[in-house]
């Protein structure tokens, strides 16, 4: 088992671990919405982005960054709603970019949007909301 203070390699190794738990929150329910159900593209990536970050922050919260924040917990609420708020904005562009100009299947899209957005969360998380690891 990794050790919760060995560093920035296995900090984001469990980041990887947690983000991969949230990806596949997210592909599941937006392969469910949109291509089985039938919602449009951008609905369903709503819908599946914003549950993974629930997912993401508990997980992130406990194994990642060890409820080290720097800020009280409303400044922390606040910083996770924003950081969200912008990467769902960066999901919706990539996705919708993706789809509309280049033609990508939908899974793919949001496969790669996540990708991006993956490292835009963990770098803002790592290095602005949460404390060094030692």
């Amino acid at each position: 088992m990794l050790s919760r203070n060995s560093g920035l390699p296995h900090q984001f190794l469990r980041y990887f671990c947690v983000g991969g738990i949230s990806a596949l929150v997210d592909w599941s329910l937006f392969y469910v919405l949109h291509l089985k159900i039938g919602y449009h593209y951008i609905a369903a990536a709503v819908s599946s982005f914003l549950l993974s970050v629930i997912v993401n922050f508990f997980l992130g919260r406990e194994f990642v960054f060890k409820n080290q924040c720097k800020f009280n917990t409303m400044i922390e609420a606040l910083s996770i709603i924003a950081m969200n708020t912008t990467g769902l904005l960066l999901n919706l562009l990539i996705v919708s970019l993706a789809i509309e100009l280049v033609h990508v299947y939908p899974m793919t899209a949001k496969i790669g949007a996540t990708g991006l957005v993956f490292i835009w969360n963990f770098s803002m998380r790592k290095w602005w909301l949460y404390r060094q690891v030692s």
